[in-house]
């Protein structure tokens, strides 16, 4: 979870979407630079004896990324929120069945308007080879959050030295097979 752009973060929101998970064999690290408000330390310290929590001070989401010790890495930014109690179970299915990355539709809350917006679409699951990925999943292969990665291909592309905002395009160049739930699984929040 990256809480390192916190100014308007609503953590309770966010670490509620995992915590009520039905997949609950989760580690769950914060990624922070260090900032925590004290309402943020004091919730995220009550939480510790009962989940597997570790705060990450570090600058850089590859630091985070390589404490990881799962089979697979969750993106998730500390304003964005998983819809069902169940995202997670479907992603982990997906992965099961060979995909390196699995991404998934979202609806988008921005912030200005206080409007959703979303696609509507049959619920279905893609795979795509990695020379596959066309122009129609650009909105679901933008960027890392709300992904679901292999830890080991994560940690190879970032340890690699690109920067994150290139990350996106070297983990989807690098993952033998991709593949996207056509479904609004979590809620992307935009600030702008």
């Amino acid at each position: 979870m990256d809480l390192r752009q916190n100014e308007r973060a609503n953590l309770k929101r966010c670490l509620g979407g995992l915590l009520y998970q039905s997949y609950t064999n989760l580690e769950i690290l914060v990624l922070t630079k260090g900032t925590l408000t004290k309402q943020q330390a004091e919730f995220l310290a009550e939480l510790q004896p009962y989940h597997r929590l570790e705060i990450v001070e570090a600058s850089q989401l590859k630091e985070a990324v390589a404490k990881a010790s799962g089979a697979y890495v969750y993106f998730l930014n500390i304003n964005d929120l998983l819809l069902k109690e169940d995202v997670l179970a479907k992603f982990y299915q997906v992965a099961n069945k060979g995909a390196d990355l699995v991404a998934s539709d979202y609806q988008r809350f921005d912030c200005q308007t206080s409007k959703f917006y979303w696609i509507n679409k049959d619920k279905q699951v893609i795979f795509l080879r990695s020379n596959d990925l066309a122009s129609n999943y650009q909105r679901e292969l933008g960027e890392l959050t709300g992904w679901l990665v292999k830890t080991s291909l994560a940690k190879e592309c970032l340890a690699s030295g690109v920067s994150e905002q290139l990350a996106a395009k070297l983990l989807r160049q690098e993952a033998k097979q991709v593949a996207v739930i056509s479904e609004q699984l979590w809620l992307k929040t935009f600030n702008k």
